[in-house]
Parts: structure tokens; sequence; C-alpha cells
């Protein structure tokens, strides 16, 4: 069973791991955060990386702990 990142960008020699979920919720947080921990372990990059959960709705709390995260959260 391997993990799918939705999105992996690259600019500016900066990597950026993007989630992209309907109505996200807590649980798009822990996935961010194993798709994270596994691109690290497996890119072995110095680069910096980010993490970024795009979704249509924002659930309760969730801005406030995706700042805790240091995950951006974008609402289209």
């Amino acid at each position: 069973n391997k993990r799918k990142i939705d999105v992996l960008g690259l600019k500016n020699n900066q990597y950026t791991i993007v989630e992209i979920k309907r109505a996200a919720w807590h649980s798009a947080l822990g996935e961010i955060q194993g798709y994270f921990h596994c691109f690290l372990r497996e890119w072995k990059t110095n680069a910096p990386v980010k993490t970024m959960i795009v979704t249509d709705l924002e659930m309760p709390d969730m801005r406030e702990i995706t700042n805790l995260d240091d995950t951006e959260l974008i609402v289209v």
C-alpha cells in the first residue's frame, strides 16, 4: 500500500506537499504530516519542504490547527 501525494510542487528550490480534500477535517492534517515525514525520509533533500491543504470548506478549528502545524490552508 503506497502513499500518494496529491500534488508535489517545486518553486524557488522549495518543495510543497499539497493535500486536496473536500471539506477537509483533522484527518487531512494527519495525512499531510505522514506524507511530509515519508517525503523527507525517501527524498533526502536539503531544500525546505512546506505543507498545504486545499479544500472547498473550512471546517471548525482547522485554521487554528493548521497554523500551529505550519501548514497552509487554502479554501477555494
